[in-house]
């Protein structure tokens, strides 16, 4: 079993008293083991997150001297991480750290040097009411620490030499029991009886075993689950220093004072505690001591969060540690996805999030798909003249540009996304490491997936993380991408400068070319005018055609209607038969009329459609040979232009677009990029030589110059071609051929 920390802080507790100090408030991670026998450090405890492997790494520097190093040969043993001199070595913590003898290198440390003697009276205490420790006499170098819980009561109070006496079982108990009622004041003593028997029938349960953070973690499960509906009244107003505490590293006024504060917490009254009382009440909803769901556990932990950390109480080493202990038990414990996003670290939500909308593109504006592209590129969203000039029409082109090249770009199997951001790959997920938590039975087979970019699983009895990991980004690629896409584009706007053209981001011209087409295509149908014909009106038109029809029937068409109405009459003898015959020929004849009116209307709608047709022909041929005429006419002109010309004379019959590039130190126009200042700044940097001398003369910040010489080029080469190093400006070799055109 891989030794720990806590281990060799155990032992120094158990063998030596010497308790961990913590002497940086801001940096929990650091901590001393201090020599009694003369008040030196004896060791420097270390703890570090790996970020690549996920994992908290272990080391400490003892004071046991160097010649160690020459004797032992360990992997486990180095020079000190830290601490300097000739009395220090390191020791890594890992599955190859020998414990036996890392405690033995501890115990050298403490008897390194020569223990000196002092004199420490102890006064009568109940002369005072309280303790008050004076000078009294050290044991010698190989004589073991005096422990005051072998001393009887009579010994303690007469300052005699107590290091060397052994005391009954009784007799502790006496003394320990007389030391509880010297400190606690009668009143405290009275308020409630039965509370120390709850508190020692706690402490009976803890069992030492083998000394290791998980029999720590058990301890520490049994004990809260004893205490789960213990309350008690008496509050502690003290400060307890203690990394990763647990109930059995408090005494019995500490434990009842953080007993009385989670007391108050329960019913609503949130009050400022010391640190290790709050992370003792987190470790407690980890464990489901006190909760009876998951559920219930995150409502308690939004519940401390905002009426605790969000009132200004604890520190923000709680508040982050509540966060990614959160976060890990949601995973382990399969909650709901948006729950764990709730306390996922921002950084690494941000970051998915950008790589869900370059991995599926498509299911996202071309706002998103833009700005994540600039975030994992390290780029400015607003550093192209594109996205100046016009914001949505230049994002909705970047991010097609995305979209066809992530599609239509494959080398080795691998699309531009793999390429780009790598493949997912798979770590150890270590859940609740540094938090007392009693892990139980590990699932044979669990998976919980936050995204498609990252997933949790149980393989082989151990949590597993895969994800795509930032150290394997290739930032070039992805800002090369930027760069062709952006070159192609303000040729095709006509905006900005001109950049040049780089031979390893060719791949991406046809997905540009592809793009600029079809917005050249779409453009070009938008200018077309529309023709909108309304038909929800021709029902209407008819019927008022039926009602004019009517009103011009002759008289003589109406009798020759009614003379046909009384043939048919006297042959069948049925008026009914009669005036249907009569409606007959009436409706057939109204038929007939409205087929000639839709047949009217029909033609009407044609010849209109034609002559709209040949108005929109007569107007584009007459644009189209005015353009021509006036292309013509600046053509002709232009040609006399340039035939005046010598330099210009073979490209006088070209009409191809051809990309420039402005005079060597000038933009466009003739305008000069670079003043004289940075021009024979850039010369001398371009020999070689350093510029310290000439800036001193001419008086100017390194810091200053270089961001002026950067911002005034980023437009041409678009990266940084100079860095300040303090007081020394250095030049990127990368861009020196295309620096000197500027000089």
């Amino acid at each position: 079993m891989a030794m720990k920390l806590s281990d060799l802080t155990a032992y120094a507790r158990e063998k030596y008293h010497i308790r961990e100090e913590f002497r940086w408030p801001e940096n929990r991670r650091l901590s001393v083991l201090i020599n009694p026998y003369n008040q030196k450090w004896a060791a420097l405890l270390m703890r570090q997150w790996d970020e690549d492997t996920g994992e908290e790494v272990e080391v400490c520097d003892i004071r046991c001297g160097r010649e160690v190093l020459k004797r032992l040969s360990r992997p486990f043993i180095q020079a000190p991480f830290r601490m300097h001199g000739i009395k220090w070595i390191g020791v890594r913590f890992d599955e190859r750290t020998d414990r036996e003898l890392v405690l033995r290198l501890f115990d050298k440390a403490l008897f390194l040097e020569d223990a000196r003697t002092y004199t420490v009276e102890l006064p009568d205490l109940r002369e005072t009411g309280k303790p008050q420790y004076m000078d009294t006499a050290l044991p010698a170098k190989a004589e073991a620490m005096p422990d005051l819980k072998k001393a009887t009561k009579k010994e303690y109070t007469s300052g005699k030499d107590i290091s060397q006496k052994d005391t009954s079982e009784k007799n502790r108990s006496e003394l320990l029991s007389w030391l509880e009622a010297e400190i606690f004041s009668p009143e405290e003593r009275q308020s409630d009886p039965e509370s120390n028997s709850m508190i020692e029938k706690m402490k009976g349960l803890y069992e030492p075993g083998d000394g290791s953070f998980r029999q720590k973690c058990k301890n520490f499960y049994l004990q809260g689950m004893f205490m789960k509906d213990y309350e008690d009244d008496l509050a502690y107003n003290g400060q307890v220093n203690l990394f990763i505490p647990t109930y059995h590293d408090l005494n019995t006024r500490q434990l009842r004072g953080y007993f009385a504060w989670r007391t108050g917490i329960r019913k609503g009254d949130y009050k400022s505690t010391c640190a290790a009382f709050a992370e003792i009440y987190i470790y407690e909803l980890l464990n489901g001591i006190g909760v009876s769901s998951p559920e219930e556990t995150f409502q308690k932990l939004d519940e401390f969060k905002e009426n605790y950390l969000d009132a200004g109480f604890g520190n923000e080493e709680i508040r982050e540690s509540v966060r990614r202990w959160a976060f890990e038990y949601a995973v382990i414990k399969g909650m709901p996805v948006e729950t764990a996003y709730r306390y996922m670290d921002p950084a690494l939500k941000k970051t998915d999030e950008d790589l869900m909308r370059l991995r599926f593109p498509d299911r996202y504006s071309d706002r998103e798909v833009y700005l994540s592209m600039c975030s994992l590129a390290g780029i400015r969203p607003d550093a192209s003249p594109v996205i100046q000039k016009n914001e949505d029409e230049g994002m909705h082109l970047f991010a097609e540009v995305w979209r066809k090249a992530l599609t239509g770009y494959m080398v080795g199997g691998q699309d531009l996304f793999t390429q780009c951001f790598g493949r997912m790959y798979t770590f150890r997920f270590s859940p609740l490491r540094s938090a007392v938590y009693r892990s139980g039975k590990m699932p044979e087979d669990a998976e919980y997936r936050l995204s498609e970019c990252r997933l949790y699983y149980v393989d082989g009895g151990q949590w597993m993380e895969q994800c795509c990991r930032k150290l394997y980004f290739d930032k070039i690629l992805l800002e090369g991408i930027y760069h062709e896409t952006d070159r192609n584009l303000r040729k095709y706007l006509n905006t900005g400068r001109a950049l040049r053209k780089r031979d390893r981001e060719a791949f991406l011209s046809p997905f540009v070319d592809e793009v600029i087409e079809e917005d050249r295509r779409m453009k070009k149908e938008a200018a077309r005018p529309k023709i909108e014909i309304d038909f929800s009106n021709l029902d209407r038109i008819r019927s008022d055609a039926l009602i004019t029809r009517d009103s011009l029937l002759t008289d003589d068409e109406k009798r020759e209607i009614e003379v046909s109405e009384a043939a048919v009459l006297e042959e069948t003898g049925n008026p009914g038969k009669a005036d249907n015959s009569a409606s007959q020929k009436l409706l057939q004849k109204t038929e007939q009329e409205n087929n000639i009116l839709e047949r009217t209307a029909s033609s009407e709608r044609t010849a209109s459609l034609e002559r709209t047709a040949s108005s929109e022909r007569t107007a584009s041929l007459e644009r189209t040979a005015s353009s021509e005429r006036t292309a013509f006419s600046e053509k002709t002109a232009s040609s006399e232009r340039t035939a005046s010309s010598e330099e210009c004379a073979l490209a006088a019959d070209k009409y191809e677009y051809e990309e420039t590039y402005p005079e060597a130190g000038e933009g466009p126009g003739g305008s000069p990029i670079l003043d004289e200042t940075q021009q024979r700044i850039l010369r001398v940097l371009l020999r070689g030589d350093p510029v310290d001398a000439l800036l001193r003369d001419l008086r100017l910040m390194p810091s200053i110059v270089a961001d002026a010489i950067n911002e005034a080029l980023f437009d041409e080469i678009g990266d940084s071609v100079i860095e300040c190093d303090g007081s020394t400006l250095c030049l990127i070799e990368d861009y020196r051929e295309d620096l000197e055109q500027y000089i």
